[in-house]
């Protein structure tokens, strides 16, 4: 395929009737950098507000790894923050090592960077030598901000203890049953299962099965009630299989401030922790049945598969392309048409 950045509007057109050179295809075309964002909207669906004390909860450690005991067997009074069961997980050891090896290597950066603006101030370096420091520093902040978000987001309701982690109880209420035996256990499973007393109202919704993939949790859900109250929650417990005449799970979230009466009812928007980058509509093209971008390569435009992940009004969020490319936002379906005529 030869480069579309060579192409112009004459390929199109053999036999141009205008009297003016026919503009060349880069002036045709607008760019523009994506945003980088840590969450996607997935789904935005009917929820309801419930009374949070007249449920089972089925909760689960979040991470992969190995209980190596309970604390707490069915029948036990739990308050919220008692330990439930001690584990061991290498996702979590290894996400930690990765953070505390970033930590170091930005205290070595920005004590380098701090020497390197006093070696340019006194004359003895270039200014590219600084920028060069300032930019490793850069990407050091921006990596370790990532990682630690991943590892903060396993940690809810976990506390370190040495090699081991605590599952802390984010509830309060009576155990009643206890669904994964001292050994291995994934993030999936439903492990423990608590009949809730007290505290906020609740809100609740079915997941059907399509949106299962991209539903990575915990969940952020913000709700509009009928009426146009928002508020907004996260995710508490998901039932720990789909209902086999629906194809969707129940979730529920709790409120993280003020919440609408149990009864009120409205539309959730749902939304996932995910690293991604969000483009303009327009960005998007749908060839040979897949989403594609076209960033600014080398040689000119170039067409990219990329896999979208969610959408709001304003933005769609892709994975497959860098925040630090330029993306093609004006002109596109001109490079979709001449990158299809090639083909053929």
């Amino acid at each position: 395929m030869s480069p579309l950045f060579a192409l112009t509007l004459a390929c199109a057109s053999p036999e141009p009737q205008a009297t003016q050179p026919p503009a060349a295809l880069e002036d045709r075309i607008a760019w523009a950098q994506p945003t980088a964002v840590r969450e996607v909207p997935i789904a935005t669906l009917f929820a309801q507000v419930v009374s949070g004390p007249d449920g089972a909860i089925a909760l689960s450690p979040g991470v992969s790894g190995r209980i190596l005991s309970w604390r707490v067997a069915p029948g036990a009074h739990i308050q919220a923050g008692d330990p439930l069961a001690v584990l061991v997980s290498p996702e979590l050891s290894d996400l930690t090592a990765q953070v505390q090896s970033l930590q170091a290597q930005l205290t070595q950066s920005r004590a380098l960077l701090a020497t390197r603006e006093q070696e340019h101030a006194a004359g003895l370096i270039s200014l590219s030598a600084l920028r060069e420091s300032q930019s490793e520093v850069q990407r050091l902040e921006a990596e370790l901000s990532a990682q630690d978000q991943r590892l903060k987001a396993h940690q809810d309701g976990l506390a370190r203890s040495g090699q081991s982690w605590t599952w802390r109880a984010r509830v309060s209420g009576t155990v009643s049953s206890l669904g994964c035996p001292v050994g291995n256990v994934d993030s999936a499973d439903r492990c423990l299962t608590v009949l809730a007393e007290g505290g906020d109202p609740l809100l609740e919704l079915s997941l059907p099965e399509r949106y299962l993939d991209h539903a990575q949790g915990p969940l952020r859900a913000e709700f509009v009630a009928e009426g146009g109250q928002s508020s907004r929650f996260t995710e508490l417990s998901r039932t720990p299989t789909l209902d086999p005449r629906t194809r969707a799970q129940t979730l529920r979230f709790s409120p993280t401030g003020e919440a609408p009466l149990p009864g009120r009812s409205g539309r959730a928007t749902l939304w996932s922790p995910q690293e991604a980058v969000g483009v303009p509509p327009q960005a998007l093209s749908l060839i040979d049945g897949g989403d594609v971008v076209f960033v600014q390569g080398a040689e000119g435009p170039e067409p990219r598969e990329v896999t979208l992940l969610g959408a709001s009004e304003t933005q769609r969020f892709i994975s497959g392309v860098s925040p630090d490319e330029q993306v093609a936002v004006q002109g596109v379906f001109l490079l979709k048409s001449l990158l299809l005529s090639e083909a053929l």
